[in-house]
């Protein structure tokens, strides 16, 4: 199978082992779910290395055409300040906004107290990592859907040349 498709493709510097998935499945190779495999990857540590990592990643699936759902939660929650102030005028949307987007990061990090016991420095790490990791996913799609783009339209150039 490995040689069948090619391999993981060496053009792209993330999003290789996806790549390398979508070639298995458009030649035909069925997938299947086992419980007894364990996949692992280390999250950088500092939230610098974190939010550099996810970037790459989500640019990745970016170039790769991959939308993933976890990409969209800046772009909503952007939405809902723009509904929220067109009803209730900027500064309360932004309160409300704001407050939302607290609640959501509280409860990440009540999740990562929880399942470490490690109280309140692990709520408040899991929020800090949880909004990184978002903000790392926002600005790394957006960049690589900017790339993508840009090289749609150099391959039009290119055709339309000749």
């Amino acid at each position: 199978a490995w040689e069948a498709v090619g391999g993981y493709p060496e053009e792209y510097e993330y999003a290789e082992d996806t790549w390398f998935d979508l070639r298995l499945r458009r030649a035909g190779y069925r997938f299947r779910f086992v419980p007894e495999a364990v996949v692992r990857w280390r999250m950088q540590g500092g939230l610098r290395k974190v939010y550099r990592q996810l970037r790459a990643y989500a640019g990745g699936d970016a170039l790769a055409g991959l939308a993933w759902a976890h990409y969209w939660k800046a772009p909503a929650g952007l939405a809902l300040l723009a509904v929220l102030s067109l009803f209730w005028g900027l500064a309360w949307g932004v309160a409300v906004t704001a407050a939302v987007v607290f609640l959501y990061y509280l409860a990440k990090g009540i999740r990562v107290a929880r399942a470490t016991g490690r109280g309140l420095r692990a709520l408040v790490l899991g929020m800090a990592v949880a909004a990184t990791s978002d903000l790392g996913n926002l600005v790394g799609y957006a960049r690589g859907l900017w790339a993508r783009l840009g090289q749609r339209r150099a391959r039009a150039a290119l055709q339309s040349r000749g």
